[in-house]
C-alpha cells in the first residue's frame, strides 16, 4: 500500500519550468494513488500517462483545479496503476 513518485528533471522551459518523472501504486489493489511533488513553485499543467502491458479502462487523473500554489499535485488512479507525469509551472 505504497505509492511513490520520482523527479527524473527539472528544467527551464522559456520563462516556465518543466519537471518530469514516474509514479508507482505498490502493494496491492487498494492503492489508488497520492500526492507528486513536482518540485514546482506552481503547477500550471500535468500529464499523466499510465504505463504497463495490459489495457487500462480508466486513465489517471488530478481532483486539483489547476494553476495549484505549492508543488504537491493530488493523482487518482486505478488500483495498482503506474506510469509517468509531466508538470509545467514556475
Amino acid at each position: 500500500m505504497t505509492f511513490t513518485h520520482s523527479i527524473e528533471r527539472i528544467a527551464s522551459f522559456g520563462s516556465m519550468k518543466c519537471s518530469y518523472g514516474t509514479f508507482t501504486n505498490a502493494g496491492g489493489s487498494d492503492n489508488t494513488g497520492g500526492d507528486i511533488d513536482t518540485g514546482l513553485a506552481s503547477c500550471v499543467f500535468i500529464k499523466l500517462q499510465p504505463t504497463g502491458n495490459a489495457a487500462i479502462a480508466t486513465g489517471a487523473v488530478t481532483p486539483e483545479t489547476l494553476p495549484l500554489i505549492g508543488s504537491a499535485v493530488t493523482i487518482v488512479t486505478a488500483a495498482g496503476e503506474d506510469g509517468l507525469w509531466f508538470a509545467l509551472g514556475y
